[in-house]
């Protein structure tokens, strides 16, 4: 709605008492099952393969109550059906700017498996999988990489299901939401400690003083990407910055070239809603 003052109100709530959310040090907990409801945390699925053993089952007493997700998106070498895959835009993206240190931004390392010396995904050398896509990585974040396969649910109740929640809403979100807010209310000096604060989770450096409304905003764009990959922001925070067209057009995945502008910015009514509101009319471009 870029209601940027009723965003800021809403936000700031849950950076002051009796809240008492906050980072967590290490980036990777909030991606695997024995690090959930952490202090990061403010809205989190939870999932559990406990139930019945067969998670695509259609009578429900049957169905487990953990998801597929992790067996969907794991490579085939480990029973999975390699439904994503991260493309090498992210991958580079990454790589931009090194910890103070000169290393790598550890959120890689968290969220992404590739080949470098000592890498290991599912107990094995990552020169054991195969790139289907001729991207450089696999997606590690919510993956039970600690495994062997994806056979079994974490607990091994049941088949092929996880039961490492899905972080719906994490304290990193409400810092850099809360700086965008600032930052495009002209207030750019205020959103530095938010964006610090991220920044100093991942080792980097400090911010330089005095940025402008459009290179916080640039930074902001930068930290969202890498912070959230696989967690289901990014579509929307394009469309929001109006950047989705221009996002699509200059990426490199596959099937960009099946994107209308407009049309896809947007999901279609499904027809059951219109049939049952006669007032409920259909997105012109899904017309």
């Amino acid at each position: 709605m870029k209601d940027w003052a009723k965003a800021e109100a809403a936000l700031k709530q849950l950076t002051v008492a009796p809240f008492t959310y906050d980072l967590t040090t290490d980036f990777g907990d909030n991606f695997v099952a024995n690090r959930e409801n952490n202090i990061e945390s403010v809205f989190e699925i939870q999932l559990n393969d406990v139930g019945g053993t067969n998670p695509w089952s259609g009578e429900n007493a049957n169905e487990s109550l953990g998801v597929t997700t992790a067996q969907e998106f794991a490579p085939s070498e480990v029973a999975g059906w390699f439904e994503v895959s991260p493309t090498d835009k992210l991958f580079n993206e990454f790589q931009v700017e090194k910890t103070v240190g000169g290393a790598l931004d550890p959120r890689m390392y968290a969220t992404l498996a590739w080949d470098y010396p000592g890498s290991v995904f599912y107990n094995k050398p990552f020169s054991a999988f195969t790139l289907q896509f001729g991207y450089k990585s696999m997606f590690k974040k919510y993956q039970n990489y600690m495994q062997d396969n994806e056979l079994s649910g974490t607990s091994g109740a049941a088949n092929y299901t996880s039961s490492n929640n899905e972080r719906a809403l994490r304290f990193a979100d409400i810092e850099l939401l809360l700086a965008e807010a600032l930052t495009m209310q002209d207030r750019a000096g205020e959103a530095y400690p938010f964006v610090q604060d991220v920044r100093t989770r991942a080792n980097l450096g400090l911010l330089a003083a005095g940025l402008s409304k459009d290179a916080m905003m640039a930074e902001i764009r930068h930290q969202r990407f890498l912070e959230f990959a696989r967690e289901g922001q990014r579509f929307y925070d394009l469309k929001r910055w109006g950047l989705l067209q221009q996002e699509v057009t200059n990426s490199d995945k596959v099937g960009k070239q099946f994107y209308v502008p407009l049309k896809h910015d947007y999901f279609p009514i499904p027809q059951g809603e219109i049939n049952s509101n006669t007032a409920m009319k259909q997105n012109d471009l899904w017309k």
